[in-house]
């Protein structure tokens, strides 16, 4: 678990609960100056019984400010393999791509990711009009279980050249 910390001025990720973690949580955490994604949970699309399954992140209460300063595509928050996570009330800004983006597999096929909550987040200042095919929140995938409320998302802009697209509130 990471509570109440600090990762400032850092040249990749901040935080990665990757491949197997499981029952762990980011809280009352401050991230500032990211050059990559903030905070990043995924494991293997596999099976509940297998190592690398991935399950029960609480990811609450955290300011994510000037993410993807060096990895302009980085995300405040990335979910692509898990099963059950809990992103509630964090505040993400000045980001240059997505705020919060979950799943990782197009189509129908089978994919882990499921029973997600995305709850009382605010998102605003991102995009910045850098990049395209971006929105505060971009959901990939069946992903059973999930749901979206109470977010706030205002200031999306993507390129606004030609072939540019996106700035959506939820993608």
């Amino acid at each position: 678990h990471f509570k109440n910390c600090e990762f400032t001025n850092l040249g990749g990720t901040a935080v990665k609960l990757e491949y197997g973690v499981k029952n762990s949580s980011v809280k009352n955490c401050y991230f500032e100056n990211i050059a990559a994604t903030a905070i990043y949970v995924g494991g293997e699309n596999c099976l509940p019984e297998q190592e690398n399954y991935t399950q029960n992140i609480t990811i609450e209460n955290n300011e994510i400010y000037k993410y993807g300063r060096k990895f302009f595509c980085a995300i405040g928050i990335h979910i692509t393999f898990c099963d059950t996570a809990r992103v509630v009330n964090n505040e993400i800004h000045d980001g240059y791509y997505t705020g919060i983006s979950v799943g990782w597999v197009w189509g129908y096929a089978y994919h882990v990711t499921k029973n997600i909550t995305i709850h009382r987040n605010l998102i605003y200042n991102i995009g910045q009009g850098w990049l395209s095919d971006m929105g505060g929140i971009y959901m990939l995938g069946k992903q059973p279980g999930t749901s979206l409320t109470e977010n706030v998302i205002h200031n999306v802009a993507a390129d606004p050249g030609e072939g540019g697209y996106g700035g959506w509130g939820i993608y």
